[in-house]
């Protein structure tokens, strides 16, 4: 997605709570454990916009845009993701 790999299913066990997923490197989309599908977390008004406005300074110059556009290609699908930070967003050293 945009460049970014997302890890992918490899197997679980319901009985375990285990999940495996695929290995992956930068650039990639981490951490899905806080998305929300088909329908947006409610927030208090501004609560939002505040906390992403937090989220984007601890990003380099110019890879929050590319955040933004990775969240929205979600959100077109039915994925909210709600957890954008360096950790879980990865760029590759050429970004």
């Amino acid at each position: 997605m945009l460049g970014f790999t997302i890890p992918t299913l490899v197997g679980f066990s319901d009985e375990l709570l285990v999940v495996e997923m695929s290995f992956v490197s930068p650039p990639c989309l981490l951490d899905f454990g806080k998305v929300y599908f088909d329908q947006a977390p409610e927030y208090e008004e501004g609560t939002w916009e505040e906390s992403m406005e937090e989220r984007s300074r601890d990003f380099e110059h110019g890879q929050w845009e590319v955040v933004e556009k990775l969240m929205w290609k979600l959100e077109a699908i039915g994925i909210f993701y709600v957890d954008p930070k360096p950790a879980n967003i990865q760029f590759g050293k050429e970004q």
